[in-house]
């Protein structure tokens, strides 16, 4: 039930690092193996070039956009909101 975990992607590339078990107490942060995953330009790119669309979709994407975005409005207001909710 303690530990944490801290995930860096950027244009650099990708860093997965935690600190779990043993190594809670005296707070020693490893550096895990992330592997490596396309960026979406290049799944963008390879879907335009092979005329099929890759899973997760842009409508699954945008689906989650939206729960977090919700996310977002209902910390603001201080309640939950419906799926189906306004974000402005």
């Amino acid at each position: 039930d303690k530990g944490a975990v801290e995930v860096v992607h950027n244009l650099d590339g990708s860093a997965l690092k935690a600190c779990v078990g043993g190594n809670v107490e005296n707070a020693k942060w490893e550096e895990l193996d992330a592997g490596s995953v396309p960026t979406n330009y290049q799944r963008f790119v390879e879907a335009v070039k092979s005329g099929v669309q890759t899973e997760p979709t842009f409508r699954h994407a945008a689906g989650l956009q939206k729960v977090l975005d919700l996310a977002v409005v209902s910390d603001e207001k201080r309640a939950e909101l419906r799926a189906n909710a306004d974000t402005q």
